[in-house]
């Protein structure tokens, strides 16, 4: 499959009934173009490797600028997530359906089970015809963010310590060489949870607690180097065992 060129309905179940979300200045999108995130939290039509943000529910040009030269957030586009009718580039079984195989895209249009180099949009769970399936798109965070997660920051492309500001966040670092991220204290923020996310995705991340306090009972937690790669983690306070992972995908 290719880039859409035109608006495409595609066959939708369960969805979310759309959130409005600023365009990057430079984005087009077509009525079911799949998006993605940029590292600076603007929607563009799907770039591969970039965060899932959603499927277009809208068509947007750049003739919808409100005014000639205008910025990064001064349009916005609907999208949501729920269960949609997508083409694969590979044949699709009703095995894939039971063990919900996950679905990335290298472009707007473009779906396969190929992670490399790829965005993460959801999984199999139904099976229309042989190269055809439903797909239930999630973004990675909405898969693996714990109760109480609400929000997205984006933290720099360096060797980051977190603080309260990061907690009960979804945490994206754009990373371009390996990095280490320092959790806050444990015993500021017992009982409530962090998803750290590598948006780079050619270098791992290293979660390390604080001091000498322990994460899943180690002395750091090194993230597989996968775009999209998500860790929830929870503050249990506890001696030993002050941070545990409640998600590592």
């Amino acid at each position: 499959m290719t880039a859409l060129t035109q608006d495409t309905n595609r066959k939708v179940t369960g969805g979310n009934g759309g959130t409005r979300m600023p365009l990057l200045a430079s984005a087009i999108c077509f009525v079911g173009s799949l998006l993605t995130r940029t590292t600076t939290g603007f929607i563009n039509r799907l770039v591969a490797g970039e965060p899932f943000a959603g499927v277009a529910m809208q068509r947007i040009e750049l003739a919808d600028h409100p005014a000639s030269g205008a910025a990064n957030g001064d349009r916005f586009v609907t999208a949501m997530t729920g269960r949609f009718l997508m083409r694969l580039a590979l044949a699709v079984t009703a095995s894939d359906a039971i063990k919900r195989r996950k679905v990335y895209a290298s472009d707007d249009n473009a779906f396969t089970f190929a992670a490399a180099g790829n965005t993460y949009v959801g999984e199999v769970v139904e099976i229309e015809s042989t190269s055809v399936a439903i797909v239930e798109c999630t973004t990675v965070e909405n898969r693996d963010a714990a109760p109480g997660i609400n929000g997205v920051v984006a933290i720099a492309d360096a060797a980051v310590t977190l603080d309260m500001t990061h907690v009960g966040k979804i945490v994206h670092q754009p990373v371009t060489a390996a990095r280490v991220v320092t959790l806050p204290p444990a015993a500021d923020w017992i009982g409530k949870y962090i998803t750290i996310v590598n948006t780079g995705g050619a270098f791992a991340i290293t979660i390390t607690p604080n001091g000498a306090e322990k994460v899943g009972s180690a002395a750091s937690l090194v993230q597989t180097a996968t775009r999209g790669r998500s860790t929830t983690l929870y503050s249990t306070g506890v001696t030993g065992d002050e941070v545990a992972i409640i998600a590592n995908q």
